[in-house]
């Protein structure tokens, strides 16, 4: 089904004319998910070569990413207490993942922007090196795999959320995580 929603997209925009003809055009993978979307995507037939941008998410681990009330507060090589640490989606993890995306898709002519990922703020003190760390993790290995890295910035600051930005007061509410992301690109 996501396949012909990806082509029915791809030939309805086409062929409305004018920049449309030949503007850059993202489509999702299935279920956002990598494993899923080398599984199971198609890339769409265009009339213009180089021109499609498969879109896909990342959350790995998600006890570490996305899960408020769980010990899991630290992540990668550098994680002190095996309790607290997933034992998979570690840094050779990322990169094999984004590996796949690089393969199946960019080496095709088909670029790839990870279009969500981010780790939320927990309330334990040894969390945020972590977060960071992981944010920079991911963010370097996609720009390493010429994919193009989208934060999921959820607009919120407080613990729970992902949110870069105090929006009440224009501030950077995580500097170093803000910093982090902006590392990567460069």
């Amino acid at each position: 089904m996501q396949n012909s929603f990806n082509q029915t997209f791809v030939t309805a925009v086409r062929a409305t004319g004018g920049k449309n003809t030949t503007r850059h055009l993202v489509v999702q993978g299935f279920n956002s998910n990598i494993d899923q979307t080398v599984n199971f995507a198609k890339i769409p037939t265009d009339t213009v070569n180089n021109k499609l941008l498969m879109e896909v998410h990342y959350y790995d681990p998600i006890q570490f990413t996305s899960t408020e009330n769980t010990d899991i507060t630290q992540w990668g090589k550098n994680a002190l207490d095996s309790t607290k640490t997933e034992t998979w989606a570690n840094e050779d993890y990322v990169d094999s993942q984004l590996q796949k995306m690089k393969t199946n898709f960019v080496d095709k002519g088909v670029g790839v922007i990870l279009g969500e990922f981010g780790a939320i703020s927990k309330p334990t003190i040894d969390n945020e090196a972590y977060r960071v760390y992981w944010n920079e993790y991911i963010s370097q290995s996609a720009v390493n795999h010429q994919i193009a890295p989208v934060y999921q910035d959820n607009g919120y600051t407080a613990v729970g959320g992902m949110g870069l930005f105090n929006r009440n007061n224009n501030t950077q509410a995580y500097p170093s995580l803000i910093q982090a992301l902006v590392k990567a690109g460069n």
